[in-house]
């Protein structure tokens, strides 16, 4: 992987050249609140023994990630490379953000893409999900939405999903003005002849004014399980970036996907 190298750095120190720095870089559309040599970095914990008891509860063996469960933190970078003009597929419009991915102080081989599609459709979640099922492997949604993102609405259109395939489970979904709220309470499920019994789950994530992911959390019984966190941001032009996680945020989408077989 060639590590992209910009002589912007070099012209940094004073205020005109700056300006024409802005002057040069092609504008981005107004829902986009990232720009390319931004810094981001995220602090990513979890509780091991909450954790533990999820994955046991799920029917996965946590001895196999006992050396990552004790971690119990990590911080992870993205540095915005390329934010490419409006594409269009299936009449969805939508921009492609190419980023460098470190985790720890190591920089990850393959280069990571994060679709952000434009708030121009009734039914964004839906629309997103359409977008996303055409996907090729290493293109993630989350980290980064468009600004202008109505969450109520979001929150409605999951919710009413919610309601119509899965109504055996008592799932709430609720908006903030930046994000979501997920409750899921305690249920039992089979799968491949054996009934799997979970606690109740709650999911929240948060963006910023930039459309970044500011946080996310997941509760497993009342407690703590992984928490993510923006911490610095540094705008720029050459700095490595951040990547987040915002799927422990809604985690307990994530159960019902996989062992509900439900499709978003």
């Amino acid at each position: 992987m060639k590590k992209i190298h910009l002589t912007s750095i070099f012209l940094l120190g004073t205020l005109l050249l700056l300006a024409s720095i802005n002057y040069s870089v092609a504008a981005t559309p107004s829902y986009i609140g990232i720009n390319e040599g931004d810094e981001y970095t995220w602090s990513i914990s979890w509780d091991s023994d909450t954790l533990r008891e999820f994955l046991t509860d799920i029917g996965d063996e946590p001895e196999e990630a006992e050396e990552f469960l004790e971690t119990e933190s990590i911080n992870i970078k993205l540095t915005i490379d390329r934010i490419s003009d409006e594409k269009t597929t299936e009449g969805l419009t939508y921009v492609e953000v190419k980023a460098t991915p470190t985790l720890g102080f190591i920089e990850l081989e393959d280069s990571l893409y994060v679709w952000i599609l434009k708030n121009d459709t009734t039914e964004y979640m839906a629309s997103l999900g359409a977008l996303m099922s055409g996907a090729e492997e290493g293109i993630i949604p989350g980290l980064f939405v468009a600004t202008d993102l109505d969450w109520t609405a979001a929150a409605s259109e999951f919710q009413g999903y919610i309601d119509l395939r899965a109504t055996d489970i008592d799932m709430t979904m609720t908006a903030y003005s930046n994000g979501l709220k997920l409750i899921i309470p305690a249920f039992t499920f089979e799968e491949e002849g054996k009934e799997i019994s979970l606690k109740a789950v709650e999911g929240e994530i948060k963006y910023n004014a930039d459309g970044v992911l500011e946080s996310a959390q997941a509760k497993y019984d009342g407690k703590v399980m992984v928490t993510v966190q923006l911490g610095g941001v540094i705008p720029g032009y050459e700095i490595p970036v951040l990547l987040g996680f915002s799927a422990c945020g809604i985690v307990g989408l994530v159960v019902l996907v996989r062992k509900k077989k439900l499709i978003m």
